[in-house]
């Protein structure tokens, strides 16, 4: 994946069209179905850049460079940050579950004791009928 990711990334850097930012997109949704993480990514990213930026052929170059690169990098980590988004979202409902649950099973004993204490009264006053 670095190689791709290299290679993606010199590709943006020479033509600098939104639409090469849909490959750093891309390249974000196979790092997410890989297992990478945002830090993999930044060692990715920061392995091309060095072999990236010894090419570049002057100090306005190398800024230019980094620029671009750091657009692109945004656009790559994306989809990985999109799930952090949605496991946490996941997480609040999950908490609200429980939660209710909880509750619901403290209702459920409270409802159990009250039935034992009631029972006798109860079984007593459909005999007498």
């Amino acid at each position: 994946m670095a190689a791709d990711y290299l290679t993606a990334l010199r590709f943006y850097i020479e033509k600098d069209s939104p639409a090469t930012l849909q490959v750093a997109q891309d390249l974000g949704r196979t790092a997410v179905k890989h297992g990478f993480e945002t830090l993999s990514m930044a060692k990715m990213h920061e392995q091309a850049l060095a072999l990236l930026l010894p090419t570049a052929h002057s100090l306005i170059g190398k800024k230019e460079l980094t620029r671009k690169a750091s657009s692109f990098f945004a656009e790559a980590i994306m989809p990985i940050e999109g799930t952090h988004h949605a496991a946490l979202a996941d997480s609040a409902d999950l908490e609200k579950l429980n939660s209710s649950l909880n509750q619901r099973i403290t209702d459920l004993a409270t409802s159990k004791r009250e039935l034992k204490v009631q029972g006798p009264y109860i079984r007593e006053r459909s005999c007498s009928r």
